[in-house]
């Protein structure tokens, strides 16, 4: 199973994400409820550091994931869009796969 952690400050806003493990729906090439995870994030990732020029800390490699934005974000409110879509998507494919996806948050200061 995948576990994706939205870090959000307290005022709502998303700082973050973290994510762990592979899916397991199929096998290692096949899985697309995996593909459709990575696809997700990595467009959020581009979307954070490509389109909106954003500061942040990422790293996407086997397994993991994880994007956290440097406190000082002056298009917060652009970052929450791209994020806010990408938690959408996400909770999208649990609907359809949730015994493969797990979605946590988690406040941070």
């Amino acid at each position: 199973m995948t576990t994706v952690t939205i870090l959000r400050r307290q005022d709502g806003s998303i700082t973050g994400f973290e994510a762990k493990g592979h899916a397991m729906y199929a096998e290692n090439g096949a899985d697309i409820v995996c593909a459709g995870i990575s696809a997700i994030l990595q467009t959020a990732v581009l979307g954070i550091t490509e389109v909106l020029k954003l500061d942040a800390g990422y790293e996407l490699s086997g397994g993991q994931a994880a994007l956290i934005l440097s406190r000082e974000c002056d298009k917060q409110k652009e970052a929450d869009i791209v994020l806010e879509t990408m938690l959408c998507g996400l909770k999208s494919l649990q609907m359809a796969h949730g015994e493969y996806l797990s979605i946590k948050e988690r406040r941070c200061k």
